[in-house]
Protein backbone atom coordinates (compact mmCIF):
# COMPACT_ATOMS: atom_id res chain seq x y z
CA UNK A 1 0.00 0.00 0.00
CA UNK A 2 1.53 3.09 -0.93
CA UNK A 3 2.18 5.87 1.59
CA UNK A 4 0.60 9.53 1.25
CA UNK A 5 3.78 10.96 0.87
CA UNK A 6 4.51 8.61 -2.36
CA UNK A 7 1.41 9.48 -3.30
CA UNK A 8 1.91 13.65 -3.42
CA UNK A 9 5.15 12.54 -4.63
CA UNK A 10 3.90 10.57 -7.79
CA UNK A 11 1.18 13.34 -8.21
CA UNK A 12 3.77 16.18 -8.31
CA UNK A 13 5.61 13.96 -10.68
CA UNK A 14 2.83 13.43 -12.96
CA UNK A 15 1.95 17.26 -12.76
CA UNK A 16 5.41 18.23 -13.50
CA UNK A 17 5.54 15.94 -16.54
CA UNK A 18 1.79 17.23 -17.68
CA UNK A 19 3.15 20.23 -17.38
CA UNK A 20 6.97 20.20 -19.46
CA UNK A 21 4.79 18.19 -22.10
CA UNK A 22 2.42 21.19 -22.56
CA UNK A 23 5.35 24.04 -22.52
CA UNK A 24 7.15 21.59 -25.06
CA UNK A 25 4.66 21.20 -27.47
CA UNK A 26 4.18 25.13 -27.68
CA UNK A 27 7.29 25.43 -28.27
CA UNK A 28 7.27 23.10 -31.41
CA UNK A 29 5.94 25.73 -33.30
CA UNK A 30 7.68 28.46 -31.99
CA UNK A 31 10.57 30.22 -34.39
CA UNK A 32 13.05 32.24 -33.23
CA UNK A 33 16.14 31.57 -36.13
CA UNK A 34 16.91 29.24 -38.22
CA UNK A 35 19.91 28.48 -41.22
CA UNK A 36 18.38 28.29 -44.28
CA UNK A 37 19.11 27.66 -47.95
CA UNK A 38 17.99 30.57 -50.79
CA UNK A 39 15.70 29.03 -53.20
CA UNK A 40 15.66 32.23 -55.31
CA UNK A 41 15.80 35.98 -54.89
CA UNK A 42 14.08 38.83 -56.28
CA UNK A 43 15.85 41.48 -56.59
CA UNK A 44 12.82 43.49 -57.56
CA UNK A 45 11.08 42.94 -54.06
CA UNK A 46 14.86 42.55 -52.32
CA UNK A 47 12.74 39.21 -51.01
CA UNK A 48 14.05 35.66 -51.02
CA UNK A 49 12.33 32.09 -51.10
CA UNK A 50 14.56 29.96 -48.22
CA UNK A 51 14.64 25.99 -47.15
CA UNK A 52 15.00 26.03 -43.61
CA UNK A 53 18.22 23.60 -43.03
CA UNK A 54 17.01 22.13 -39.88
CA UNK A 55 14.58 19.58 -39.53
CA UNK A 56 11.72 19.36 -36.63
CA UNK A 57 12.65 16.42 -34.80
CA UNK A 58 9.83 14.83 -32.53
CA UNK A 59 10.00 12.89 -29.45
CA UNK A 60 8.31 10.53 -30.86
CA UNK A 61 11.47 9.81 -33.04
CA UNK A 62 9.70 11.47 -36.50
CA UNK A 63 11.48 13.91 -38.85
CA UNK A 64 9.33 16.89 -40.09
CA UNK A 65 10.59 18.85 -42.83
CA UNK A 66 10.06 22.74 -42.62
CA UNK A 67 8.47 24.11 -45.73
CA UNK A 68 9.72 26.54 -47.85
CA UNK A 69 9.75 30.19 -46.38
CA UNK A 70 8.58 32.68 -49.16
CA UNK A 71 8.90 36.19 -49.83
CA UNK A 72 11.49 36.70 -46.69
CA UNK A 73 12.82 40.47 -46.76
CA UNK A 74 16.58 40.45 -47.34
CA UNK A 75 18.50 42.49 -44.48
CA UNK A 76 20.91 44.37 -46.23
CA UNK A 77 23.60 46.74 -44.36
CA UNK A 78 22.30 50.65 -44.55
CA UNK A 79 21.35 53.37 -42.34
CA UNK A 80 22.10 57.30 -43.25
CA UNK A 81 20.81 57.57 -46.62
CA UNK A 82 23.73 54.82 -47.78
CA UNK A 83 23.09 51.25 -48.50
CA UNK A 84 25.40 48.08 -48.64
CA UNK A 85 24.05 45.68 -51.24
CA UNK A 86 25.22 42.60 -53.28
CA UNK A 87 24.23 40.10 -55.32
CA UNK A 88 22.32 36.98 -53.90
CA UNK A 89 22.06 33.84 -55.26
CA UNK A 90 20.04 30.27 -55.56
CA UNK A 91 22.41 28.15 -52.98
CA UNK A 92 23.78 30.92 -51.06
CA UNK A 93 23.22 30.66 -47.26
CA UNK A 94 20.89 32.55 -45.25
CA UNK A 95 19.79 33.14 -41.22
CA UNK A 96 16.07 33.62 -41.31
CA UNK A 97 15.20 35.51 -38.03
CA UNK A 98 11.46 35.03 -37.13
CA UNK A 99 9.45 38.13 -35.60
CA UNK A 100 7.39 37.66 -32.26
CA UNK A 101 4.41 39.47 -33.99
CA UNK A 102 3.01 39.38 -37.34
CA UNK A 103 5.11 41.87 -39.79
CA UNK A 104 2.59 41.84 -42.92
CA UNK A 105 1.33 45.66 -42.13
CA UNK A 106 4.30 46.84 -40.76
CA UNK A 107 5.98 45.08 -43.85
CA UNK A 108 3.11 46.64 -46.22
CA UNK A 109 3.25 50.22 -44.73
CA UNK A 110 6.03 50.48 -43.05
CA UNK A 111 5.62 53.33 -39.66
CA UNK A 112 4.10 51.62 -36.54
CA UNK A 113 1.44 48.72 -36.95
CA UNK A 114 -1.06 46.70 -35.56
CA UNK A 115 -1.15 42.91 -36.19
CA UNK A 116 -3.82 41.91 -38.10
CA UNK A 117 -3.42 37.92 -37.02
CA UNK A 118 -2.27 36.85 -33.86
CA UNK A 119 0.19 34.68 -34.85
CA UNK A 120 3.34 34.62 -32.75
CA UNK A 121 7.01 33.30 -33.82
CA UNK A 122 5.90 32.10 -37.62
CA UNK A 123 7.86 30.77 -39.97
CA UNK A 124 5.41 33.48 -42.38
CA UNK A 125 7.41 36.50 -40.42
CA UNK A 126 10.61 35.68 -40.98
CA UNK A 127 13.81 38.33 -42.36
CA UNK A 128 16.59 36.76 -44.52
CA UNK A 129 20.22 37.93 -43.33
CA UNK A 130 22.68 36.72 -45.94
CA UNK A 131 26.35 35.93 -44.88
CA UNK A 132 25.77 33.16 -42.63
CA UNK A 133 27.97 29.97 -43.73
CA UNK A 134 28.01 26.69 -42.84
CA UNK A 135 31.96 25.19 -42.86
CA UNK A 136 31.45 23.87 -46.31
CA UNK A 137 30.76 27.17 -47.30
CA UNK A 138 32.77 29.94 -45.33
CA UNK A 139 34.63 32.46 -47.04
CA UNK A 140 38.12 31.52 -47.81
CA UNK A 141 41.63 33.33 -46.76
CA UNK A 142 39.71 35.79 -44.47
CA UNK A 143 42.28 38.97 -44.21
CA UNK A 144 42.83 39.31 -40.42
CA UNK A 145 43.76 42.61 -40.25
CA UNK A 146 41.86 44.58 -42.72
CA UNK A 147 38.47 46.12 -44.21
CA UNK A 148 37.86 44.18 -47.71
CA UNK A 149 34.84 44.52 -49.59
CA UNK A 150 35.78 41.21 -52.08
CA UNK A 151 35.11 38.34 -54.09
CA UNK A 152 34.83 34.90 -53.03
CA UNK A 153 38.53 33.66 -54.61
CA UNK A 154 39.69 37.14 -52.78
CA UNK A 155 41.15 37.21 -56.28
CA UNK A 156 39.12 40.67 -56.93
CA UNK A 157 38.99 42.91 -53.79
CA UNK A 158 39.07 46.96 -52.61
CA UNK A 159 41.23 46.67 -48.89
CA UNK A 160 41.22 49.47 -46.78
CA UNK A 161 44.49 49.46 -44.32
CA UNK A 162 44.51 50.15 -40.46
CA UNK A 163 46.87 53.05 -41.39
CA UNK A 164 44.27 54.55 -43.74
CA UNK A 165 45.48 53.22 -47.13
CA UNK A 166 43.35 51.96 -50.11
CA UNK A 167 44.26 49.33 -52.32
CA UNK A 168 42.20 47.60 -54.84
CA UNK A 169 43.11 44.43 -56.70
CA UNK A 170 41.48 42.91 -59.79
CA UNK A 171 41.61 39.21 -61.39
CA UNK A 172 42.21 40.92 -64.52
CA UNK A 173 44.42 43.03 -63.72
CA UNK A 174 42.31 46.44 -64.65
CA UNK A 175 40.50 48.89 -62.97
CA UNK A 176 37.98 51.07 -64.31
CA UNK A 177 37.30 54.49 -62.90
CA UNK A 178 33.65 55.78 -64.16
CA UNK A 179 32.62 59.58 -63.35
CA UNK A 180 30.14 61.61 -64.53
CA UNK A 181 31.83 64.56 -63.81
CA UNK A 182 35.18 65.76 -63.18
CA UNK A 183 37.68 63.45 -60.97
CA UNK A 184 39.87 65.56 -58.39
CA UNK A 185 43.25 64.07 -57.08
CA UNK A 186 44.26 66.29 -54.39
CA UNK A 187 47.87 64.91 -53.21
CA UNK A 188 50.06 67.77 -51.68
CA UNK A 189 53.26 65.62 -52.01
CA UNK A 190 52.92 64.35 -55.53
CA UNK A 191 51.41 61.14 -57.88
CA UNK A 192 53.73 58.75 -58.76
CA UNK A 193 52.42 56.41 -61.69
CA UNK A 194 54.11 53.32 -62.96
CA UNK A 195 54.20 52.29 -66.80
CA UNK A 196 53.04 54.48 -70.19
CA UNK A 197 50.41 56.73 -69.30
CA UNK A 198 47.45 57.03 -72.46
CA UNK A 199 45.55 60.31 -72.42
CA UNK A 200 42.98 59.96 -75.21
CA UNK A 201 41.39 63.64 -74.43
CA UNK A 202 43.73 67.46 -74.18
CA UNK A 203 45.62 67.60 -71.52
CA UNK A 204 45.64 71.04 -69.58
CA UNK A 205 48.06 72.03 -67.28
CA UNK A 206 49.51 75.41 -65.57
CA UNK A 207 52.81 73.96 -64.24
CA UNK A 208 54.59 70.68 -65.96
CA UNK A 209 58.23 69.73 -64.88
CA UNK A 210 60.24 66.96 -66.86
CA UNK A 211 62.35 64.94 -63.79
CA UNK A 212 65.58 67.36 -66.05
CA UNK A 213 63.91 70.56 -64.26
CA UNK A 214 62.68 71.86 -67.75
CA UNK A 215 59.72 73.04 -67.74
CA UNK A 216 56.86 72.31 -70.34
CA UNK A 217 54.44 75.01 -69.99
CA UNK A 218 57.36 78.31 -70.47
CA UNK A 219 60.60 76.34 -71.79
CA UNK A 220 62.47 78.29 -74.72
CA UNK A 221 64.60 77.02 -77.44
CA UNK A 222 68.02 77.49 -77.91
CA UNK A 223 70.37 77.25 -81.50
CA UNK A 224 67.40 79.20 -83.25
CA UNK A 225 68.02 80.29 -86.91
CA UNK A 226 65.69 81.05 -89.87
CA UNK A 227 65.11 78.37 -92.82
CA UNK A 228 64.68 74.90 -92.33
CA UNK A 229 67.18 74.36 -88.88
CA UNK A 230 66.28 72.80 -86.35
CA UNK A 231 66.03 74.60 -82.80
CA UNK A 232 68.62 73.03 -80.26
CA UNK A 233 66.76 70.79 -76.74
CA UNK A 234 64.49 72.53 -74.63
CA UNK A 235 66.06 74.93 -71.65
Amino acid sequence: MATPNRKIDEATASLESAIDAGVHGGMVGLHTALPAIIDAYDPARQTVSAQPAINRALTDGTIQTLPLCTDVPVVFMRGGGFAMTFPIAAGDECLLVFSERSIDEWYQDGGIQTPGTARMHSLSDGFAIVGVGSQPKKILAVDPANVEIRDATRQTRVSITPVGNIESRTASGAVDLLATGAVVVNAPTGVTITGPVTITGALIATSVTTTAGISLSSHVHGGVQSGGSQTGPPI
